[in-house]
């Protein structure tokens, strides 16, 4: 478990929900925000081009159904 430097916390453990990054694990600054420093550790490895690339159009078609209502 890694610690937030600045504050001496244990970070927290949290899912990236959007672009990219879905689905990768990380730790960042358990302080609420407007107090987080921006410490992030990613747990997973960063996708490979073709999964970076899936998620992108996904989101792309997230949008245009969001836009379309």
């Amino acid at each position: 478990m890694s610690v937030c430097e600045k504050h001496g916390k244990a970070s927290e453990r949290l899912v990236a929900f959007e672009g990219t990054d879905t689905g990768r694990r990380f730790l960042a600054c358990a302080e609420p925000e407007g107090q987080n420093c921006g410490f992030v550790e990613w747990v997973d490895h960063q996708w490979p081009p073709t999964m970076q690339n899936a998620l992108l159009k996904l989101w792309a078609m997230v949008d245009d159904s969001k836009s379309a209502r």
